[in-house]
């Protein structure tokens, strides 16, 4: 809770506090003492409850806002993952770009997963699932080709051109079409 939210708690709480103190006290002064104790008492119980519903709806606009920020993190990554998908041509001695998933990682490591409904969040976990996958393949790839261009005798040079046409024809494909499915419900709807 903000510094500020809490001071207008307090400034809440004591006004109502005073405000149902007095009217009460006018209203049932022949009450005696029984008022005095509790006017104060009431005001200050509902001065409590307001005070928790402001910071309830802050707490909620706090979690939306977290959520939009995850969701276009997480939008924009796809985006650059399915731009680099689409780029990707079989050039057997070019290196394979790998697909960022940092944005997930950190939706994840932060706990804020939580945030999106469950069959998205499953959803996601599926394709980031095959991305790590692809980007495994995909170092290999790239390690063959490095090993093979600083020692051309110990490597056959024709594995890096075999796991880059295994990686293009069966997974890429797969994981477009996943980014793809899964870009068109994190796109806001208008």
């Amino acid at each position: 809770m903000d510094i500020f939210t809490f001071i207008i708690i307090i400034v809440v709480s004591i006004l109502v506090t005073i405000t149902l103190s007095a009217t009460y006290f006018l209203i049932n002064s022949f009450l005696g003492t029984f008022s005095i104790i509790i006017g104060p008492l009431v005001g200050a119980f509902v001065g409590v409850l307001f005070g928790f519903y402001i910071n309830r709806r802050h707490d909620k606009e706090l979690e939306e806002k977290r959520r939009s920020f995850f969701k276009n993190l997480i939008m924009h990554e796809i985006e650059e993952s399915i731009k680099i998908l689409e780029s990707v041509e079989l050039d057997l001695y070019e290196k394979v770009k790998l697909i960022p998933e940092d944005a997930w990682n950190s939706l994840v490591n932060s706990g804020d997963i939580a945030l999106l409904e469950e069959p998205k969040a499953m959803d996601l976990s599926d394709i980031y699932f095959r991305i790590k996958r692809y980007n495994k393949e995909a170092q290999k790839i790239n390690d063959a080709a490095l090993e093979r261009s600083i020692y051309p005798m110990n490597i056959s040079s024709d594995i890096p051109g075999n796991l880059k046409i295994m990686l293009d024809r069966d997974t890429i494909p797969a994981i477009r079409e996943s980014l793809k499915k899964i870009e068109s419900w994190l796109k806001p709807k208008n």
